[in-house]
């Protein structure tokens, strides 16, 4: 069972990156271009502000999301 996530957002210098783990883990890393732009996040919503991000839920709360 997962008790937590944890996000990392590590510096572009090129130095590379050291992981020492304390207990058994599951390691995900994942890499892209930096878009640039302000990031606001609640549970699964990723969007730019905060009230984008309540906007999200509330569509998803009504069933707007719906297929």
């Amino acid at each position: 069972m997962y008790t937590g996530f944890h996000c990392l957002v590590f510096r572009q210098d090129g130095k590379g990156i050291g992981i020492t783990a304390e207990e058994d883990t599951r390691l995900f890393i994942a890499s892209g271009e930096p878009i640039g732009e302000k990031i606001a996040a609640n549970g699964p919503f990723v969007m730019n502000t905060e009230t984008e991000v309540l906007e999200a839920m509330r569509d998803y709360q009504i069933g707007k999301w719906v297929y």
